[in-house]
């Protein structure tokens, strides 16, 4: 019993370390390639991108991870595959709306939330990534509830493999800050892609996805409606961190513009 466990411990240690320097990486080769304006300008858009995702899949992953693992143990393998239907429809729905709301508003966000016109190129690619994390994240979530990790560190892997080889292509096929920040947002968008097709192919490939038809039933409403009255704390403690991240990137150019530094 303990060592799958341990297994599992291992797993997500070494990819969540493995995650850390390539994320390091990636802003180093940007700093590199490009230069501090262009990482600058990156990094006002992906405190966002985050800040988003956290509102977009309302803490559902965290409830659906405890969920799995008790249809689980209770041996109702089908249960915990319509509940991961039903958190991943809802969260594509709600992704689809937050990425049209995005897509129309970049412009505005870029001047009046950003207060840097620049920053609206890289929004554009925003909306793209926010469809493809949001749905990986329940696959993530899904699988962490069945104790395997391993789709999680390959497709972490995957990802971070694509994100720095396109940012390290795309940045050397443009020359200004704002095109180059946007190159890198599209590199990151192209590797949430990637990562969470790495996730299909493992739930299509795993030979235990067939599941013997479990006699319990729940109905589908009462099921949404528990699972998002669990989720929507954890949706808010997950928003305080990522709205405290998110003030230095709104409140630092604001207030050089407003001591007279130019915004290019």
């Amino acid at each position: 019993m303990r060592r799958p466990i341990l297994k599992n411990y291992l797993t997500l240690m070494v990819s969540s370390l493995g995650v850390w320097l390539a994320m390091f990486a990636n802003r180093a080769i940007i700093v590199r390639l490009a230069g501090a304006e262009a990482l600058g300008l990156y990094q006002m858009v992906f405190p966002a991108y985050r800040l988003i995702a956290t509102i977009v899949t309302i803490g559902l992953p965290t409830v659906l991870t405890t969920l799995v693992a008790d249809y689980i143990s209770r041996g109702t393998a089908e249960e915990a595959e319509r509940i991961r239907r039903i958190a991943a429809a809802v969260i594509f729905v709600l992704s689809i709306g937050a990425s049209i709301l995005l897509w129309s508003l970049r412009d505005w966000l870029a001047v009046h939330f950003f207060a840097d016109s620049r920053v609206s190129t890289a929004l554009i690619f925003m909306p793209l990534a926010l469809i493809f994390s949001c749905e990986a994240a329940v696959l993530q979530a899904y699988y962490h509830g069945r104790n395997n990790m391993k789709p999680f560190a390959v497709s972490q892997g995957v990802e971070q493999v694509v994100r720095i080889g396109l940012t390290i292509v795309l940045l050397s096929k443009f020359q200004t800050a704002p095109l180059q920040a946007a190159a890198a947002m599209a590199a990151s968008a192209a590797a949430e892609i990637a990562g969470f097709a790495a996730l299909v192919l493992f739930r299509r490939t795993e030979a235990d996805a067939a599941v013997a038809t479990s006699s319990i039933k729940t109905a589908t409403a009462p099921l949404l409606r528990n699972m998002i009255a669990l989720s929507l704390p954890l949706m808010f403690s997950g928003f305080v961190g990522s709205v405290l991240h998110m003030a230095n990137v709104v409140l630092v150019p604001r207030r050089l513009f407003q001591c007279g530094y130019s915004m290019g």
